[in-house]
């Protein structure tokens, strides 16, 4: 474990940051002192000689008469760039207190400098792993009132990591690439969602609507923009999800169980599970006029206007 943790030593050590008393245990090289972290890392080992302060000088040893032990004169870009980021020399030691070292909490929003604190494990966590910048289609899928797996499905498909079949060819070039949804084209994600014929009228009789583009990302950017009823705009949601999660579960059983079941089916099965979580969520929010249930049953009345999918026909039974 210890040596394990000894490892580790390098990452830590960018987390460290001196406090200059007396100057005589913090190194001028190696340790991080003036916020731009050891200044040999800076530098290079092999200009340190061009400065004339040795490699294992302290800040008290590189300091003569209220002076820095750097040539003035030098025109060398490093050691000029080395003498603007150092502070002054007459005002950094304090003879009256020991040199310290604590823990740097991040960067100094007035500087942009490391600025020392206290230990934070969370703090400390997010400096490692840096947080990603928000993507635009993250309200699409992680809205209040969301059914989990669903949500975590089209996770999945918006970041591309589906084992779709163009996907699994790469390395197993014997695997068919054929959807087995519609059997007319070659299985990608985009495909998948929602360019195949049977996705893609299944979406629009679970919608009850036509969006603008029936790409999969085109869609997480419209639903939040799809209506100004936010009833309605949270069905669209739960619809959207729940044909995505059965979509991709159809797939999956006529791969891997070689059973199949008609659109027909897969759409009473989105009503019913949408219309279950609906009931849930009008028990545990506030009342709302006209309520989740009705905005439900209006928009299920509509679907005379829409475009009855089953009535296409293909070579294959949807």
């Amino acid at each position: 474990m210890w040596r394990r943790l000894l490892k580790l030593r390098h990452i830590a050590r960018s987390f460290l940051f001196c406090r200059i008393g007396m100057g005589n245990t913090c190194s001028f090289w190696q340790d991080n002192w003036t916020g731009w972290g050891p200044l040999i890392l800076l530098i290079g080992q092999q200009h340190t000689r061009l400065t004339g302060i040795p490699i294992n000088a302290t800040i008290s040893q590189a300091i003569q008469h209220g002076h820095w032990l750097i040539s003035t004169r030098s025109r060398n870009q490093l050691i000029s760039f080395l003498r603007s980021i150092l502070p002054p020399a007459d005002s950094i030691l304090h003879p009256s207190n020991m040199d310290s070292f604590a823990w740097t909490a991040g960067l100094d929003e007035a500087n942009f400098r490391i600025a020392p604190a206290r230990f934070s494990s969370s703090k400390t966590f997010t400096a490692l792993h840096p947080h990603p910048p928000k993507v635009p289609w993250h309200k699409s899928i992680w809205f209040s009132g969301r059914i989990p797996k669903h949500a975590f499905t089209c996770w999945v498909i918006a970041r591309d990591r589906l084992p779709t079949r163009d996907k699994i060819r790469r390395f197993s070039p014997q695997v068919p690439s054929i959807c087995v949804l519609c059997h007319s084209a070659p299985e990608t994600r985009d495909h998948l969602l929602f360019s195949c014929l049977y996705s893609h009228f299944l979406l629009i009789s679970a919608l009850h609507v036509i969006p603008p583009d029936l790409d999969f990302h085109s869609i997480l950017q419209w639903l939040p923009i799809s209506t100004a009823d936010s009833s309605l705009k949270l069905i669209y949601h739960l619809l959207f999800q729940a044909t995505a999660y059965l979509l991709w579960r159809e797939r999956n059983a006529r791969i891997h169980s070689m059973t199949s079941r008609p659109s027909s089916q897969l759409l009473k099965e989105i009503i019913t599970t949408v219309k279950a979580k609906l009931l849930a969520l009008s028990r545990s929010i506030p009342p709302r006029d006209p309520s989740l249930l009705q905005v439900w049953f209006r928009l299920q009345s509509s679907s005379s206007h829409v475009i009855n999918p089953f009535t296409f026909t293909t070579n294959h039974s949807f």
